[in-house]
Parts: structure tokens; sequence; C-alpha cells
């Protein structure tokens, strides 16, 4: 619901959405892949909530990126992205987030509710930090961890890719 209240906010239009199964509150069509055409644009409303999940969802939008499609990165309009940060493709910054200056995130990467991306981090490929979590400045998160809830990632940091960083915690401990 997030990401798609992000792109509403930011005057883009639903024009389908892929699912297995009906979703009554989205407002557009339920299509399948056969119908996507290279060159438009997807945007992943699925999340994840550990390394493997994470992986799996890189790995769609890697096949869609790889199809022709394009995966433009979604930024809620209430939250701040730095002019001299860097948002790789199909990455999601929700509201309330901030990305400071000099940080990267990821293609497929996730800074969901009021988390915060200090100064010269980086977010790997398809890495989420979680709603409150903050990663401090001149970190390097790999592809595809977890920073839980409210979690911190400690100056200069460097967490292994697949890694698990639990909920309200500090890392490293």
């Amino acid at each position: 619901m997030a990401v798609v209240e992000a792109q509403a906010l930011a005057g883009a239009q639903l024009a389908g959405y892929i699912d297995p199964n009906p979703c009554d509150w989205l407002d557009g069509p339920r299509m399948d892949d056969a119908a996507l055409e290279p060159g438009q644009a997807v945007v992943l409303g699925i999340g994840g909530i550990d390394p493997d999940q994470l992986a799996r969802r890189l790995d769609l939008l890697g096949r869609y990126r790889g199809a022709g499609m394009a995966a433009p990165a979604v930024v809620h309009p209430a939250a701040w992205v730095s002019a001299d940060a860097r948002l790789e493709a199909g990455a999601i910054v929700l509201a309330r987030a901030v990305v400071q200056p000099a940080a990267v995130i990821g293609c497929g990467a996730i800074v969901n509710t009021g988390a915060i991306v200090e100064h010269d981090s980086s977010i790997g490929d398809g890495s989420h930090v979680a709603p409150g979590a903050v990663v401090l400045g001149d970190c390097t998160v790999g592809a595809g961890c977890m920073i839980g809830a409210g979690a911190v990632v400690l100056p200069a940091a460097t967490v292994p890719a697949a890694t698990l960083v639990k909920a309200i915690t500090r890392y490293p401990q």
C-alpha cells in the first residue's frame, strides 16, 4: 500500500498489477506477465523481511529488467533525499525516510518509513532498511540484508551480504 500511495502522490498512475490473487484495494486491472512490453515501467510493491525473501524479490526485479522493463526509483513526496545521493533502478524510499549526501541506495533496495541512511553510506542491491532503522555515516550494507525496525548500524560498519540485523539492536554489537 505504501508504494502505491507514494506513486499516486507523485502523480504516477497505476496501469495494472501482477498478482496471483485479486487485490480489491488496488484501483487497476489485474494483469499477467504476458501483458508487459519492453520499455514499460514496473514497480515492485512486495517487500521482504529476511534475506531469502529479499533475494527472491531482487530476482523478480532482475527478471523484469532483463525483459526490457524500466524500473524507476520511487520516492514518497514526504521523504527527503539529498541531491548528492544516488538511487539505483527500482529503489524505494518511503514517507519520512531520509537519505543523506553521498549515500547510495542499491537496485531494488527499500528505505522504509522513517528510516535514515546517513552520509557516505551504501545500501546493497535488494536490501531493506526497515521503519525507524538508522544506518550511520560511512557504512556499507551488503546485498540482500534486512536491517530490522529501529536497529542502528554504527558508523563505518560493514554488514555482509544476506545478513539479518534484528530489530531494535545495534550492529556491530
